[in-house]
């Protein structure tokens, strides 16, 4: 029978894949964290922590949901997905080139 931890692994890491990148949403609102670009290498971060902790598939989604509170909460237009300069397109190749570089290498040091 396969261990229970086995099995819950990957929904553990899903959940966490959304749930860090809306924390760190919450808490820069909260801190009013303005309109600066730098908060971009808090999400860099926790997605690569996923990386290492949980593998690919987690990394990839927690890219996704940072990229999407990124544009979606501070950068201008607020409130609205999309790409509006080359600055968002690249913040966007560099969050799913860490969580593809970070898993890739932290899945095959698991295995």
């Amino acid at each position: 029978m396969p261990r229970l931890d086995r099995l819950l692994a990957p929904w553990i890491g899903g959940c966490l894949a959304v749930a860090a990148p809306v924390a760190v949403t919450a808490i820069l609102l909260r801190l009013q964290a303005g309109q600066s670009r730098d908060y971009a290498f808090v999400y860099l971060a926790v997605v690569a922590l996923l990386a290492l902790g949980w593998g690919l598939v987690p990394a990839l989604i927690a890219a996704a949901v940072s990229f999407l509170s990124v544009d979606y909460f501070f950068v201008q237009p607020l409130h609205t997905l999309s790409i509006a300069d080359g600055t968002d397109l690249v913040n966007l190749l560099v969050f799913f080139s860490t969580a593809g570089v970070v898993g890739g290498l932290a899945s095959r040091r698991r295995h």
